[in-house]
């Protein structure tokens, strides 16, 4: 029993640790253990928990019930244990002492762990415990050695305890939650009237809305959302309607919504759906004029103010050389064909040079180059605002695109702005 009881232990142990580590997202902090004061507030939550089942503080009278019941009979099982009505035999002395050590374990790891305290000790987290000390009651009281009038009572009494455990789960939907007494798989075939579909919503929302039928709706939660895996996004973004539920996270519908760095229009009026407030969106062109102030510069002091605008001026010499002087926007690009152009001065440039610099487009802060296009100019260019552009095209979903320019220190030149335009 114990070698099992390790080999279970510690495989179960390694498959956590694999699936939290490989994660798409992650909770902070999530592989430390509570200290000392975290296992405090541990027990705070816990009790908080407790007091409100008992009190029926936001809890269904059924639910409410169960818990008196539950404890009732605990009290029944301790007085008969103490009185030596309950003789366990050597086989139910064996499991007593695996279920025992199971929920001290149990508890314990529970109790250690960060990440369960993060998510204030939800419930989910005691099903297992639940389960065990379920098991031992019913191990108890299988051995208790009584009258047959007291255990026909005694037996109801068990029954009472099971029934009202299993009414209150339909109790809290009807009194507490009404709205999850309908099937979530029902309330989402109201969507397979459109087709296929991209949903943006809450975070539980999207995937509960997803998992009926991904094969035709993607979801993902939205951006501010923890959103466990960004390989989703494309796929929402890919479907030929979008729809985005308010609830959870908007009071309203703006006409317009940046979703994951991507302009999106209103279409039409909001309505309700699957139990939801809805409305469509459409995605605008990721065509947009990026100012100097919307992108990222290395050093603060070569902004200068020209007119009315911001403006990047950098001067020459073997310590600009290779030098990247602006990057960013660390945008979001779908699918298909774009032009970059920047807009420059040259005001001075070596006379045995022409190249003055390099226009790069990369994604995921370099990991992805796109596009590497040398800038040239003339001498008899110099003095005026020229536009140079490059062309590229995407074949995927990219993040974090970022438009920069790398200078061969060998020129005086101004960059005003930068400008995307998708065609």
């Amino acid at each position: 029993m114990i070698f099992w009881t390790v080999i279970g232990a510690v495989c179960w142990a390694a498959f956590i640790y694999y699936a939290k580590v490989n994660s798409p997202s992650k909770t902070p902090d999530f592989q430390s253990l509570n200290t000392l004061a975290d296992v405090g507030r541990s027990f705070g939550f816990l009790f908080e928990t407790t007091l409100d089942l008992f009190t029926g503080k936001g809890i269904d009278i059924v639910s409410t019930l169960y818990s008196w019941l539950v404890l009732a009979l605990l009290v029944v099982l301790i007085v008969l244990r103490f009185r030596g009505k309950i003789h366990l035999t050597p086989e139910a002395r064996k499991w007593l002492l695996f279920l025992r050590l199971d929920f001290l374990l149990v508890l314990v790891v529970l109790f250690s762990l960060h990440w369960v305290l993060v998510n204030e000790m939800n419930r989910r987290y005691f099903v297992a415990s639940y389960i065990v000390l379920s098991l031992m009651a019913l191990l108890y009281a299988e051995h208790a050695q009584l009258t047959a009038k007291a255990k026909r009572l005694f037996t109801g009494f068990l029954l009472l305890v099971a029934l009202t455990g299993a009414a209150s789960h339909f109790s809290y939907m009807l009194t507490i939650r009404p709205k999850t007494l309908q099937a979530a798989a029902d309330q989402t075939q109201e969507f397979e009237k459109f087709g296929r579909i991209g949903i943006i919503a809450d975070y539980w929302l999207a995937y509960r809305h997803a998992c009926v039928d991904p094969e035709h709706i993607k979801a993902t939660p939205h951006d501010m959302s923890d959103v466990k895996n960004r390989a989703l996004i494309p796929d929402v973004f890919a479907q030929p309607r979008l729809f985005v539920l308010r609830d959870g996270w908007m009071q309203s519908f703006p006409d317009t919504l940046i979703q994951f760095k991507i302009p999106l229009k209103r279409i039409g009026k909001p309505f309700r759906i699957a139990g939801n407030d809805a409305c469509e969106y459409h995605r605008l062109p990721l065509t947009h004029r990026y100012t100097i102030n919307e992108l990222t510069i290395p050093d603060e002091t070569w902004k200068q103010t020209a007119g009315s605008e911001t403006v990047i001026r950098i001067g020459s010499g073997d310590e600009m050389r290779d030098k990247i002087v602006l990057s960013g926007p660390f945008c979001t690009l779908v699918p298909g064909n774009y032009s970059v152009t920047y807009r420059m001065k040259v005001d001075s440039l070596s006379q045995q040079d022409s190249i003055i610099g390099e226009l790069l487009i990369a994604a995921e802060y370099g990991a992805i180059p796109i596009r590497q296009q040398a800038v040239s100019i003339r001498k008899d260019q110099l003095g005026t605002y020229r536009e140079f552009k490059t062309l590229f095209t995407l074949p995927a979903f990219t993040f974090n695109v970022e438009f920069l320019f790398r200078t061969k220190g060998n020129a005086e030149l101004e960059i005003s702005e930068v400008f995307l335009k998708e065609f």
